[in-house]
């Protein structure tokens, strides 16, 4: 059954007549009559009587309608289905737990409006993901990395701390107060290992595996921590400071398997990642402005990564 026929024919229905339908259609009046005459060839009936002010249906034509509405429905219902949100590639993604999950948050804002075909899936395991948003620290043999950002670790202070004047902390300064140990760092062991060589040992007011988690516990007062610039940033409740020594450099950005580059789902994200990022940047001025200090930082002395 030819479709466009039946499409041709419930207009002329509707409307009474094949000037209205034309009219409706943006179809010519000569290419609707033909259309009907096939339709009416093809099942061997009558559909519509002619006449001075229009068409009206037969009894055949009136049996016709229903069926051939309901089918141009199904028709229709089945192409929404494969090119509406009902049919999405689905993209599993998964976060390293020492990347601030806000900021993640409105990256993908930005790839689910750039790209609505796009099903993005939450997931806890690494190995299950199609891309992770990590650390290059973290990315392995059978991954590739593209970088979003780079920056230091840095002290995160209370704002009524007296040490949130100063620009520069050395480790025993920052360590006279109870510290936030963030075990979820890719950098934990190496920096425990660091802080109890010091003279003093170090107290632990809290063990977290969260940035949410060590950001909350240095807002209420309750210790310092040593964390990624892009944990505080834009947040005027604490304050950071540089610690002294070698820059503890890291870069975050999307990691994905090697096998995956000719999957174009894949580029597509990875682009609009790269364009969420941006967006964070220019939508947001305190954290611009954090990031261009982290940024000046970094490339005005020697960086290394652990």
């Amino acid at each position: 059954m030819d479709l466009r026929c039946l499409k041709y024919f419930t207009a002329v229905y509707e409307a009474g007549s094949l000037t209205a339908a034309s009219k409706i259609l943006y179809i010519s009046q000569p290419s609707i009559s033909l259309a009907l005459e096939k339709l009416e060839a093809k099942l061997q009936t009558k559909l519509f009587v002619r006449g001075k002010q229009g068409v009206i249906p037969t009894d055949d034509g009136n049996r016709l309608y229903p069926s051939a509405k309901h089918l141009l429905e199904q028709a229709s219902g089945i192409k929404t289905f494969f090119t509406s949100s009902k049919y999405k590639h689905l993209i599993k993604i998964n976060v390293t737990r020492s990347i601030r999950i806000s900021l993640i948050a409105r990256i993908l804002k930005t790839v689910i409006s750039e790209l609505p075909d796009l099903e993005l899936r939450i997931n806890d395991k690494q190995s299950d993901a199609d891309i992770r948003f990590t650390s290059n620290h973290l990315v392995t043999e059978e991954e590739l990395f593209v970088p979003l950002w780079e920056e230091n670790l840095v002290a995160a202070l209370p704002r009524d701390n007296v040490l949130q004047v100063k620009k520069k902390l050395n480790l025993d300064e920052l360590l006279e107060y109870p510290l936030i140990e963030r075990t979820n760092c890719e950098f934990h062991s190496q920096m425990m290992k660091l802080i109890t060589q010091k003279d003093g040992g170090v107290s632990v007011a809290a063990k977290v595996d969260s940035e949410e988690w060590a950001v909350a516990l240095v807002e209420s007062g309750i210790g310092v921590a040593i964390v990624p610039e892009s944990s505080i940033w834009g947040n005027n409740t604490i304050a950071s400071c540089e610690i002294s020594g070698e820059a503890i450099l890291r870069h975050v950005g999307i990691a994905y398997a090697k096998g995956s580059t000719n999957r174009p789902e894949i580029n597509n994200i990875i682009q609009a990642c790269k364009n969420g990022f941006k967006q964070i940047l220019a939508s947001n001025k305190l954290i611009q402005r954090d990031f261009q200090k982290v940024h000046d930082f970094l490339h005005s002395q020697k960086s290394r990564p652990f």
